[in-house]
């Protein structure tokens, strides 16, 4: 079992490996992206009359842009459009019989075509932050950030793909499921601070927010990697990280059946 699921991880690897013209465009779609939303910042911070906005400064604010980019770009989930097309034609029938499940079919296929992307990005981000650092902390402090921010990367990413195999199921509900898929990416990526800074929303909000899952996949590794946290802050968040990923993961496998038992296939 555990050599399926090796090997569905390795196709991922290699499908990822197989476009690089799409990793290509990645990075000038994040650079378009992060260039347009620093203009909008500059021109918010040259009207203020205070140095910090949304409790942020200027340079604090460029940080936060680039990752916000960056961190959705490298856990991107796009495979709900499969899962939609699987359930309308039937496809997802031989999961029903084959001895590998359809959600680790999915999450082992996911996190090999995210790995690439994945350890790139971490390796830049981690030397970028030993070159530039992100936030005014001790050596030591630092290198617990970053130890801290790699975890919950990690975890990120497995939320990232809950999210999206949640999403995927209403496939299973809706005939036509394309709009339901592009709203619930664009609330996941407010939500998730993948835009701007939750502080935006104002205090109150934010605080609601960080009792959500959405947050734990861009927001809290960004505030991690710029030591705006303190470490009980940081353990929350992970511990958080860690329950929600576990609660989504029973709700994922408990919709799945559920959705399973209304699906009728017909053929082979």
């Amino acid at each position: 079992m555990i050599a399926k699921y090796a090997a569905l991880f390795r196709v991922g690897v290699q499908s990822s490996l197989a476009y690089r013209f799409d990793a290509f465009l990645m990075v000038i779609s994040i650079g378009v992206s992060v260039l347009l939303q620093l203009v909008l910042w500059r021109a918010v911070f040259s009207q203020s009359s205070q140095t910090l906005v949304y409790g942020f400064s200027f340079q604090q604010m460029v940080t936060y842009t680039l990752l916000c980019n960056v961190i959705p770009k490298i856990t991107r989930a796009s495979f709900e459009y499969e899962m939609a097309e699987d359930v309308k034609m039937g496809g997802i029938g031989r999961f029903l019989v084959a001895p590998i499940s359809y959600f680790g079919y999915r999450l082992f296929a996911f996190l090999g075509a995210n790995a690439v992307n994945l350890t790139l990005a971490l390796v830049v981000i981690l030397v970028a932050s030993r070159l530039i650092p992100f936030g005014s902390v001790s050596a030591g402090a630092h290198s617990a950030h970053l130890l801290a921010f790699t975890g919950a990367l990690g975890v990120a990413l497995i939320l990232n793909f809950l999210f999206f195999f949640l999403i995927g199921l209403a496939s299973f509900w809706t005939v036509e499921a394309w709009g339901v898929f592009e709203a619930a990416r664009i609330l996941v990526l407010i939500l998730s601070g993948g835009i701007f800074p939750l502080e935006i929303f104002g205090s109150y909000w934010r605080n609601v927010f960080l009792w959500l899952p959405f947050p734990y996949a861009v927001y809290f590794p960004i505030q991690v990697i710029t030591a705006r946290l303190t470490t009980e802050a940081i353990l929350h968040g992970l511990l958080l990280q860690v329950v929600w990923a576990l609660l989504l993961g029973v709700v994922a496998i408990h919709l799945w059946k559920r959705g399973t038992r209304r699906l009728v296939t017909v053929g082979g």
